[in-house]
């Protein structure tokens, strides 16, 4: 399956300030650029027809990219030429896409594995040249596992699918800029049937039966990030193969939860949320509510484009879930020391 997509680059720097916008898609544009599909997107505007804004009756689900489309596929982040500038790299990265779930129902996965996959571009009308057009698109929502049968995601994603008809898929994922990796039946995992629900019945733990389960969890960080800290996520933006997307800035830190600039949409529910010490932090239950792309004629026919949020005030990112204060290990006491 090849990803149509807008120019990208290969080194992202999220406290770079970003080039000036290009007034139209397509043009040769000087400055942080690229070719490749491993490489994050330079910012477009104006290439849009016409933007749909609140109020409209068009369908929300799209995601909102913040400044630059951050999103990689897994695949790059194994390339030893690709770097995240401030993000180290090393095991506890490869843990944590390891450990990245998708949740499907049965017929999706079916659909999935069937002799025509449903792709992004015929299932929502995206135009063929925006990036992951030519991915499926079946993943219903995001999880993590946060040990080899516990899988820890949004609860609000059994509002429209039932624990009986769910599969907890590990590796869904695009092997390259072609294909799709393979889904074999020991990376299927199935709910036994019991959860636990925390922060306000908001997050819900699984447990689950894989044939061959993940080797680890994640490791859960003590303290949930404070403001102005980076952060990033993996998940599955409208139910494509996994795809990482960071780093993002914490803009609000609460109580129990907080908000980042995070490339994130419908399907990105459940997603885990890591700071760049690549320890757990929350995990994603709110996007933007806007509607959330743009059409384009394109060859006198209408598409449909990834919406960016420019300077909306509307547009507030994602939305995370502390899991710090619930899942961290507990501090040993030091007090009769």
């Amino acid at each position: 399956m090849q990803t149509g997509g807008k120019p990208l680059m290969t080194a992202f720097d999220p406290t770079e300030p970003t080039v000036p916008r290009p007034a139209i898609m397509g043009t040769e544009v000087q400055g942080r650029r690229g070719t490749g599909p491993c490489e994050a997107s330079i910012e477009t505007d104006g290439h849009c027809s016409s933007r749909i804004r609140p109020g409209s009756k068009a369908d929300p689900k799209m995601l909102v990219i913040h400044g630059s489309d951050d999103r990689l596929d897994l695949y790059c982040l194994e390339d030893p030429n690709v770097a995240i500038k401030n993000l180290p790299r090393g095991d506890a990265l490869d843990r944590n896409i390891a450990a990245s779930a998708a949740l499907f129902t049965k017929d999706r996965l079916e659909r999935l594995q069937g002799p025509n996959p449903p792709l992004l571009a015929t299932e929502e009308g995206l135009c063929a040249d925006e990036a992951f057009a030519n991915q499926p698109s079946s993943a219903r929502c995001s999880g993590v596992f946060i040990s080899p049968t516990s899988v820890l995601t949004s609860t609000h994603c059994f509002s429209w699918m039932h624990s009986d008809e769910m599969l907890v898929v590990r590796g869904y994922r695009m092997d390259d800029a072609e294909a799709l990796a393979d889904i074999k039946p020991e990376q299927e995992c199935r709910p036994t049937g019991t959860a636990r629900a925390f922060n306000n019945f908001k997050l819900l733990l699984l447990d689950v039966e894989c044939p061959t389960p993940p080797l680890t969890g994640v490791v859960v960080a003590k303290s949930m990030p404070a403001k102005d800290d980076y952060v990033y996520a993996v998940g599955h933006p409208m139910g494509i193969p996994a795809k990482f997307s960071g780093l993002a800035k914490v803009s609000k830190s609460g109580q129990d939860r907080f908000t980042a600039d995070l490339d994130a949409g419908f399907g990105n529910s459940g997603s885990p949320v890591y700071n760049i010490e690549h320890e757990l932090v929350g995990i994603i239950e709110y996007t933007d509510a806007l509607p959330q792309f743009c059409s384009s004629a394109v060859d006198g026919a209408t598409c449909m484009r990834w919406d960016d949020c420019l300077e909306d005030p509307l547009c507030r990112g994602a939305d995370a879930l502390d899991v710090t204060l619930i899942f961290a290990p507990p501090q040993s006491d030091t007090s009769a020391q």
